[in-house]
């Protein structure tokens, strides 16, 4: 899927698209979690918070930065699950914060829109990036 864009742009509209896809299953599985099951904000929060995180990565290292198996590392894992920590932290604080002065599902969907910031930018500069090639196979510079 190209979507008639490349490079920096292409990557934004795909991580939007699976940012939108992520934000209905945060939002759902807070929901539920919520309403039908009677939990508190913060473990809601983050039980969907995590159900989400995990099908970002999965999109996001497929589709959006295109990464095949042999890329796939476990570096990168721990850098995602660092940035995805980072997320939650700033989220949870935003939700917790927020839900006793607005209203608690506008207070999700701020927080929401927290972690969708701090995803992307944490994704495409640190997570999924590329190492440069190395000139003449020097790896030491």
């Amino acid at each position: 899927m190209t979507l008639g864009l490349s490079g920096h742009g292409r990557r934004i509209v795909l991580f939007g698209m699976i940012g939108v896809l992520n934000t209905a299953i945060d939002f759902c599985v807070f929901a539920v979690a919520y309403y039908l099951f009677g939990a508190p904000v913060l473990i809601a929060h983050v039980s969907a918070f995590l159900v989400a995180a995990t099908n970002s990565y999965i999109f996001n290292q497929k589709f959006t930065f295109r990464r095949s198996r042999e890329e796939r590392n476990v570096p990168e894992f721990l850098r995602f699950l660092t940035v995805t920590g980072t997320g939650l932290l700033v989220s949870s604080i935003v939700v917790v914060v927020l839900s006793d002065h607005i209203h608690v599902l506008a207070a999700k969907l701020a927080a929401i829109l927290c972690t969708l910031l701090i995803g992307y930018i944490g994704s495409s500069v640190w997570v999924f990036r590329r190492s440069p090639p190395y000139a003449s196979g020097d790896r030491d510079g």
